[in-house]
């Protein structure tokens, strides 16, 4: 599984750093980010989604959103 801190980031950065890394990944491979903005919070898992990949969510007691994928 790839990690991916992306808390130091604001939109647009974590969405195109997912969607570059889901590019190079396979099928079925697992990514991991964490993620601060409140924006990105939203849209990555949303377009994650309309991708058609797995993703699901929780937030961490910093108060970050990890954001776990699997790529279809």
């Amino acid at each position: 599984m790839e990690f991916i801190d992306l808390t130091d980031h604001r939109c647009p950065y974590p969405l195109v750093t997912v969607k570059m890394a889901l590019k190079q990944m396979s099928v079925g491979m697992q990514l991991h980010v964490l993620l601060s903005d409140k924006q990105s919070c939203k849209d990555v898992p949303a377009y994650i989604k309309k991708q058609g990949h797995t993703v699901s969510t929780a937030p961490t007691e910093l108060g970050f959103l990890a954001v776990w994928i699997t790529k279809a």
